[in-house]
């Protein structure tokens, strides 16, 4: 091994202002809309870390975000 640090070339992608908007939303036009959103983390026990139950985080919700609306997701 030698102690000198090999030169590698880093390429850096080209960075943007923020996404681009094709036009406005409408006052209370629906931007998003997921249904049925789930998410279970898993509980694993016993020496091959099988799974044995889950945490239900999220079961089965529905949700509109419209424009002019804000989101806040905790957790």
């Amino acid at each position: 091994m030698s102690d000198q640090a090999e030169d590698k070339a880093v390429t850096i992608p080209a960075q943007t202002s923020g996404a681009t908007l094709t036009k406005d939303a409408a006052p209370g036009e629906t931007l998003l809309k997921v249904t049925g959103l789930q998410k279970h983390f898993p509980i694993k026990k016993g020496l091959l870390q099988r799974q044995a139950g889950a945490v239900r985080a999220v079961d089965g919700i529905d949700f509109e975000v419209r424009a002019g609306e804000t989101l806040g997701v905790v957790g």
